[in-house]
């Protein structure tokens, strides 16, 4: 009898893994394996931690909110942060979070980051969403042809968003009672006049210095800006009789209006 030759055994890597993994099972291996795994995933500490600018002026903001998942904390006078941030089981790991801060005048900043088992930093660029006054200015002024001379209130509005994002310009103006001394706050809306750049306007406003006879107008006026977005700033400025004020461009006769629905103090 003749016996055939046996075919020459070929190894195969894949196959040789695959039959381990499988003996492994059967003699239950499989716990050590998945303590191994258990081992490496405890709970794990990272540091988040950046800073927060003005996006236009590259200045730190402070005072921001930066909340990371459940977790939040505030930036300090250098814009700096930093949390202590807790990864959990495996199942909660390279997983997106939600990452956002908020700060005053500022439209918010909100993303999803994917968290690792390492310490991350995370920088945000906040961009200024509020209108800011730039310059402002009272003095008294004598227009050809009209009697009594009117005091006139300029000023030069700035916004991030354009000038066309400014909604509103009301200058809060103080008057006296000169026989009992009471105080009454007028609220007018000041005039567009034009552009001074893309971003700012000027506006303006004429006013009687004694109105019905006995309320003195006080130099000392506030501005209240809002744009389109509802974002305000509200402004004060102190009059300095001596040098006074100049004029922001050349005044304007527009005729001034007393409003009648003032608050009295």
């Amino acid at each position: 009898m003749r016996f055939k030759p046996m075919k020459k055994f070929s190894y195969c890597p894949i196959l040789s893994t695959v039959v381990l993994l499988v003996l492994m099972g059967l003699w239950g291996c499989e716990e050590y394996i998945t303590s191994k795994i258990d081992t490496n995933l405890n709970d794990l500490n990272i540091v988040v931690s950046g800073k927060v600018t003005n996006e236009f002026t590259g200045e730190p903001v402070n005072d921001a909110m930066v909340q990371f998942d459940y977790m939040n904390t505030m930036t300090n006078d250098s814009g700096n942060y930093a949390l202590l941030y807790t990864l959990g089981t495996d199942e909660n790991r390279n997983k997106p979070v939600i990452f956002k801060v908020t700060a005053s005048q500022y439209f918010p900043f909100e993303k999803e980051f994917i968290v690792y088992p390492m310490d991350n930093r995370i920088n945000v660029s906040l961009t200024y969403a509020a209108p800011i006054v730039k310059d402002a200015s009272i003095f008294l002024h004598k227009f050809p042809d009209y009697e009594p001379a009117l005091i006139v209130i300029q000023t030069l509005v700035f916004d991030y968003q354009g000038a066309r994002d400014i909604d509103s310009v009301n200058a809060v103006l103080t008057y006296r009672n000169t026989d009992n001394g009471s105080v009454k706050t007028v609220s007018q809306p000041m005039i567009y006049i034009q552009d001074g750049s893309f971003n700012s306007a000027y506006y303006q406003l004429t006013a009687f210095p004694v109105s019905q006879n006995v309320w003195e107008l006080r130099f000392n006026f506030n501005l209240k800006v809002i744009d389109k977005s509802g974002y305000s700033i509200f402004y004060e400025h102190a009059y300095r009789p001596i040098p006074g004020d100049s004029p922001l461009f050349n005044p304007l006769f527009f005729p001034p209006v007393f409003n009648k629905t003032s608050r009295s103090g």
